[in-house]
């Protein structure tokens, strides 16, 4: 019975992902306390040591895709963003000596796909997207965001959830 479930389990894997997601404060390469603490990322830490025990796993890699906010300079956004994805491959590394040159990093200085659908669910939507929409240059869109959240607190709310990490481990299919 326990060949069988095992075989289950395996099969279940193939050529599927599992993911988690990491945050972070403002303009800060560490993550907010207690983030490798939450459930989604113990379950997904807790794959990965099953796969460094499993030999014949069909473990192919980790993709690490780290966030910024939008707001602050395009240039910030890069180093911060890129700083989230060292960070969280340092600690998988270090915690998982097999996953050296397994990891994968892609960094994005600012999600503006991200904060167009928190957006869009918001109270306000109509004037996000009427910045949006009407400033095709993305220095006097990013001004006119800042102007925004300085008049409206909530709007920082939105981004929150833009500074993240995403852990996704890949299978082969």
């Amino acid at each position: 019975m326990k060949l069988l479930t095992l075989l289950f389990l395996l099969l279940s894997f193939v050529g599927t992902s599992q993911k988690c997601v990491i945050y972070f404060p403002m303009s800060k390469s560490e993550p907010i306390p207690n983030e490798w603490k939450k459930k989604e990322v113990v379950d997904v830490l807790n794959r990965i040591e099953e796969i460094s025990q499993d030999t014949s796993s069909n473990f192919d890699y980790i993709e690490l895709r780290s966030f910024g906010s939008i707001e602050g300079e395009n240039l910030k956004g890069d180093f911060v963003s890129h700083g989230r994805a060292s960070y969280t491959r340092y600690y998988l590394e270090k915690k998982f000596p097999f996953l050296a040159n397994r990891i994968k990093i892609f960094s994005f200085s600012h999600d503006w796909d991200g904060f167009k659908k928190l957006a869009d669910a918001s109270p306000d939507s109509l004037e996000i997207s009427g910045i949006i929409r009407s400033s095709a240059n993305l220095e006097i869109r990013e001004e006119k965001i800042a102007d925004l959240l300085f008049k409206n607190p909530r709007i920082e709310q939105l981004l929150a959830p833009l500074r993240r990490c995403e852990i996704i481990i890949h299978f082969k299919k």
